[in-house]
């Protein structure tokens, strides 16, 4: 079956001048960056003013994005947004980096 494949693609690519191939591949990629850009932003949980985290739940351990002013401030805000709006329980904590902050959930504080 992969013999089959393997000509199917030769058979296409010898039908085809290099350049056209190559515009092709290059569409393609734009496409599916661009489909992936859109899942992200989709698949992320808003927790209040703009703020965002990619997943909820007693086991997230996510960067809150959308952060304006004081990132301490920023996640705890994001916190008891989602508290309040019962996606998330409680025990949660806030992690500071160099490179923003993070808001995990109550199995991952210590």
């Amino acid at each position: 079956k992969t013999h089959v494949h393997r000509r199917n693609l030769q058979l296409f690519c010898s039908n085809y001048p290099s350049q056209v191939l190559t515009r092709i591949f290059a569409t393609m990629k734009s496409v599916i960056l661009i489909m992936l850009f859109f899942l992200s932003v989709a698949m992320a949980v808003d927790c209040g003013e703009g703020r965002t985290v990619g997943n909820v739940g007693n086991n997230m351990d996510q960067k809150v994005m959308g952060c304006v002013g004081a990132w301490s401030s920023c996640c705890t805000k994001c916190g008891y947004f989602l508290q309040a709006t019962g996606q998330l329980g409680g025990g949660w904590c806030c992690a500071g980096a160099v490179t923003g902050i993070w808001l995990k959930g109550s199995n991952k504080c210590t």
